[in-house]
């Protein structure tokens, strides 16, 4: 739940929004801090970064959201903002398969660049568009498996669900700073994080998904997009 007034704050956290362009990661921002989003669609360029704070059970937190380019050509200048990350959501669009297979590259950042130990909950947004939907569920909940992550179905015209995904994610960030375990990726060594996951073996609905077991992706600094 959001907060306001002179309440002390526990903890202030940084929060990055990683995902393709025009998966809505803007609006999911400006839902949650301002209750509504802009009918008319601008291109995010570099870093766009709002506040809020919440409270969770008996705690506030002070949530610095930034909400990062998702267009390749931003690439080069993204990594300067991925410093001092605390929580991470990975938003893509569920009428768009390759913005779901394009989650493999934004982890790569956020391991390289970022905090590979950080909570993420993963957003499938759009939600009310049921009728064009292209991501298949399973697939979802392979990744999520793979990855450690907790899925959150939004939509950012609705508002469906939208607090809740900053909520929860805001919940794991607190218990990480107090000191108890979250889960991440299944393995890492020598600073390699690896996934099944890859753009050939996570199609859209309409075709077959090769299985997990088929391809292994290692997710380092020398991985190609």
């Amino acid at each position: 739940m959001s907060t306001t007034g002179t309440a002390e704050t526990h903890f202030v956290f940084k929060v990055l929004l990683l995902g393709d362009g025009a998966v809505g990661k803007t609006s999911l921002i400006s839902m949650f801090t301002k209750g509504f989003i802009k009918q008319d669609y601008k291109m995010t360029i570099g870093v766009d970064i709002m506040a809020k704070t919440v409270k969770v059970d008996d705690k506030i937190a002070k949530l610095s959201i930034w909400d990062l380019a998702g267009q390749q050509r931003f690439k080069s200048i993204r990594s300067a903002f991925y410093g001092g990350v605390a929580g991470a959501m990975l938003v893509f669009d569920l009428t768009r398969a390759l913005t779901f297979k394009n989650l493999v590259n934004w982890l790569q950042e956020l391991y390289q660049f970022g905090n590979p130990e950080c909570p993420t909950v993963l957003i499938g947004n759009k939600s009310d568009l049921v009728e064009l939907r292209d991501v298949r569920q399973e697939d979802i909940d392979w990744f999520v498996s793979e990855i450690g992550s907790e899925y959150i179905q939004t939509s950012a015209k609705t508002g469906e669900n939208v607090e809740k995904a900053f909520i929860s994610l805001t919940k794991k960030m607190i218990e990480k700073s107090m000191g108890k375990q979250i889960r991440i990726v299944k393995s890492q060594a020598e600073g390699k994080y690896y996934t099944s996951l890859t753009a050939e073996n996570v199609n859209s609905k309409s075709t077959t998904t090769q299985s997990a077991s088929e391809s292994t992706n290692t997710l380092n600094s020398d991985s190609q997009e």
